[in-house]
């Protein structure tokens, strides 16, 4: 799936389709790659996926997100926003900037 605009309803459908995907296929580690991402949401959308709608949508706990940081100083701070919010709610959740590493952390502890 590729966005390059992310909008505060497309942070939620995405979320959702990476929630159903986790349960219906097992899968729940993700790449995520936002290098040339442009986050129109707002901080308080952001701040909304970990703590009610993986919740609500009884998000897998023990899955991983791997996020390759954009370029871009505001985005990059948008996407370890993310980051942070998710590490302190508990989900496991970790950004990079490169994709090398952000590889080898999905796949350690298989």
């Amino acid at each position: 799936m590729f966005i390059d605009e992310v909008s505060s309803q497309d942070l939620k459908d995405i979320t959702s389709e990476f929630i159903r995907f986790e349960k219906e296929q097992g899968i729940n580690r993700f790449l995520v790659n936002a290098t040339g991402i442009n986050i129109t949401a707002s901080l308080m959308d952001i701040y909304y996926l970990p703590n009610r709608q993986y919740i609500e949508e009884d998000a897998d706990r023990d899955g991983r997100v791997a996020l390759i940081l954009p370029t871009d100083k505001k985005q990059k701070e948008y996407v370890q926003f993310y980051e942070t919010v998710c590490v302190n709610r508990g989900w496991d959740v970790k950004a990079f900037k490169q994709r090398q590493p952000a590889l080898e952390w999905l796949l350690a502890d298989q």
